[in-house]
């Protein structure tokens, strides 16, 4: 991806709605994008926490899924999870 956090934010956002899932926090920075959505896949209701992490030559993305059920219970260890990643 060649683009910037707020672009690749978009693009994500508008792959989310063709697959039916909906955006319910996002949050921008100068070499970072997060993004809070839910939705239902293969029959289950869903709840996911991604992080991309910008570098010169590439984009890493790390995720959290959890049933959208568990998410309050759940959501500190995995948000505190994706968080932590360190690039190299």
């Amino acid at each position: 991806f060649g683009g910037t956090p707020k672009e690749y934010l978009e693009t994500s956002k508008t792959g989310l709605l063709t697959l039916g899932l909906q955006a319910v926090a996002e949050n921008v920075g100068s070499d970072f994008a997060k993004v809070e959505y839910t939705g239902e896949m293969q029959g289950f209701k869903l709840h996911w926490y991604a992080k991309a992490y910008f570098q010169k030559d590439r984009v890493i993305l790390v995720t959290a899924t959890c049933l959208d059920a568990e998410w309050d219970a759940k959501k500190a260890i995995l948000i505190r999870s994706v968080d932590s990643f360190q690039s190299f």
